[in-house]
């Protein structure tokens, strides 16, 4: 799996935690999209709802500030 993206959060502080912890918050998106079967991603609908579930779970490791959304810009398994 091979992704780059970015990550929307509501403080400057929370963009600096961003990056302190970009390796922590890779392993964690690794293993949300790693966990899926293909049919969960089947249809739009799916796909917002995991795409939601992983900022919750981003939103977590992010102490100083809030998670706002995931944008990503490339997104492919081999």
């Amino acid at each position: 799996m091979n992704f780059s993206l970015n990550l929307l959060v509501s403080t400057k502080a929370a963009a600096s935690e961003f990056n302190s912890k970009r390796a922590l918050i890779r392993e964690a998106i690794y293993l949300h999209y790693n966990r899926l079967a293909p049919s969960d991603l089947a249809t739009p609908g799916r796909r917002e709802r995991i795409r939601r579930r992983l900022v919750a779970k981003l939103d977590r490791e992010i102490v100083h500030g809030k998670v706002k959304g995931i944008i990503f810009q490339e997104f492919y398994t081999r």
